[in-house]
């Protein structure tokens, strides 16, 4: 539902609650993310003021502290992941590199706050 509403959303309605749901986003690899997610996100970030760029990077910085919090060394042991795991791993398919989705993402954001300040001529 999400990844396709995101498709056609235009960045003013349902803000809060469309935002509180990528938030929320399951760990996945980083190229899913983009395409489903960060890319829609995207469009609407570069085309809308400075106040829904801030809620979009505070909604995708939730999903970021979101995915750091999960115990990835107990997912990833056989044994203990399904004693240990939330059920928000359970769907996680194993072979995917979850660091590297982290990393690409902490990329994506970083080119998308300097464009932000770019934009909105608030750089120095």
């Amino acid at each position: 539902f999400l990844a396709k509403y995101l498709r056609t959303w235009n960045g003013c309605h349902h803000t809060s609650q469309l935002l509180r749901l990528v938030s929320r986003i399951a760990p996945r690899s980083f190229d899913d993310l983009h395409v489903n997610f960060l890319k829609p996100l995207y469009r609407v970030y570069i085309r809308r003021n400075a106040v829904v760029k801030a809620k979009i990077l505070s909604s995708l910085i939730s999903m970021v502290q979101n995915w750091v919090m999960i115990d990835w060394d107990s997912h990833f042991l056989e044994e203990n992941s399904l004693k240990t795991s939330a059920n928000i791993l359970q769907s996680i398919p194993r072979g995917t590199d979850y660091f590297r989705s982290l990393f690409e993402l902490f990329e994506f954001l970083d080119k998308i706050i300097v464009l932000g300040l770019i934009q909105e001529n608030d750089h120095p």
